[in-house]
């Protein structure tokens, strides 16, 4: 939907810049890529709806990526050197303030920082 020139230079930008953030992971000791998946998607118009505030969008655009890798080696060690590389700063996401959601890098970080706080 979002095709004009502008907005295809921006999500140009916002591709590249996605996917620079996922190739910092190739660098860490002891991750192997196996695939990415990328979502650019739009949608629209919105009129609001009967329950949000009478605001009109022409159109609500988002993307994002996913990464997936194998770990070689211990993955405690390698855990560790995610943290290390310092990719990004990681939060909790969607549980009470500090406990990340399980199954998460958040998750599994703070379980190896912390000696196993979530054992399950």
């Amino acid at each position: 939907m979002a095709t004009t020139d502008g907005a295809r230079l921006k999500r140009d930008s916002e591709e590249a810049r996605i996917r620079a953030l996922l190739q910092r992971f190739d660098e860490v000791e002891g991750l192997r890529h196996g695939f990415t998946v990328l979502e650019d998607e739009c949608t629209g118009p919105s009129d609001g709806g009967l329950k949000e505030q009478a605001t009109v969008r022409l159109m609500t655009c988002s993307m994002s990526v996913s990464g997936e890798f194998g770990v070689e080696g211990d993955v405690t060690d390698v855990l560790r050197r995610i943290d290390d590389a310092a990719i990004t700063q990681w939060s909790p996401n969607g549980n009470a303030p500090g406990y990340p959601s399980a199954g998460t890098l958040d998750h599994a970080l703070q379980y190896h920082r912390l000696g196993g706080v979530f054992p399950d």
